[in-house]
């Protein structure tokens, strides 16, 4: 076994420092299961600031037994940095109108105004728990604590792509059946064309 010398080492009076260090208040503490189901510590490791007045969650979607949440956070489209060009290519994935086709043009449809990208949707991936979390508040002299169900990471999602896609697939079904239409359409009329030498 080592030896510790203690000769050079000023060892401090335990008894002085607790005399120095008087209680100031006493708090009771109440431990409440109430909110444990419902509490979760929301993380958003690749935003670099904080949400502000205008830049903070507009909607938010939740799926209780999948645990699984999305936020919905306003883009600035004014801003000098916001591609304008590229907002409205990915904006096509943001709402429901389908894609115009050279069909469309030939029977007249109305282009309707291009939508922009005006928010990014966060999705959560839920994170295992390495240590166990707790939620207090104050109220009437007395700290409620309750503790957290679990932390969660908000990351972009890239649904608008996945939707933009179908649009592309549906837009050239759309075109491929209307092609397929005018050949049958004129195969019946090259028969009924038939002229019979006399």
């Amino acid at each position: 076994m080592s030896q510790i010398k203690t000769e050079d080492m000023e060892v401090e009076n335990p008894t002085v420092e607790m005399e120095e260090d008087e209680i100031v208040q006493e708090i009771d503490v109440y431990l409440s299961q109430q909110l444990a189901q419902h509490l979760y510590l929301f993380q958003y490791p690749i935003r670099t600031h904080n949400f502000g007045k205008n830049t903070g969650p507009t909607q938010a979607r939740i799926k209780p037994k999948s645990q699984i949440f999305e936020l919905d956070i306003p883009l600035e489209t004014n801003a000098p940095t916001y591609n304008r060009e590229k907002g409205e290519e990915l904006g096509l994935g943001v709402n429901d109108d389908p894609f115009k086709t050279i069909l469309d043009e030939k029977m007249g449809t109305k282009q309707t105004k291009t939508s922009l990208m005006n928010k990014q949707t966060l999705s959560s991936s839920f994170v295992p728990a390495q240590t166990n979390y707790m939620v207090g508040a104050f109220r009437n002299g007395a700290l409620y604590m309750s503790p957290v169900r679990g932390a969660v990471q908000f990351r972009p999602s890239l649904k608008y792509l996945d939707k933009i896609d179908e649009k592309i697939k549906a837009a050239n079904k759309k075109v491929i059946d209307e092609e397929n239409k005018e050949v049958q359409t004129e195969e019946v009329r090259a028969k009924a064309i038939q002229v019979i030498p006399l």
